[in-house]
């Protein structure tokens, strides 16, 4: 999978909320997202990439930033 199809996939779900997004935003500073949206952006990933985030990876504060979801998801079905 190539990385712009992973940020599109990531883009859809901001999408279905009707949610504009910055790559570099932190989503929770800017309140775009809740403690809800989290938990069902994460399923959300975790459905279409077939990898799970462990614990300490969702508690990172850097987390919540677009841009580091989506490293995070490429590092995990190592993307080159």
């Amino acid at each position: 999978m190539k990385k712009k199809d992973i940020k599109k996939i990531v883009e859809s779900w901001f999408k279905n909320k009707r949610l504009k997004i910055n790559l570099k935003e932190n989503l929770f500073k800017s309140n775009k997202i809740d403690s809800f949206d989290v938990i069902d952006l994460i399923s959300f990933l975790e459905k279409k990439f077939n990898i799970n985030f462990n614990a300490d990876e969702v508690q990172d504060p850097n987390f919540p930033i677009i841009e580091n979801i989506l490293n995070k998801i490429e590092e995990k079905i190592n993307v080159k």
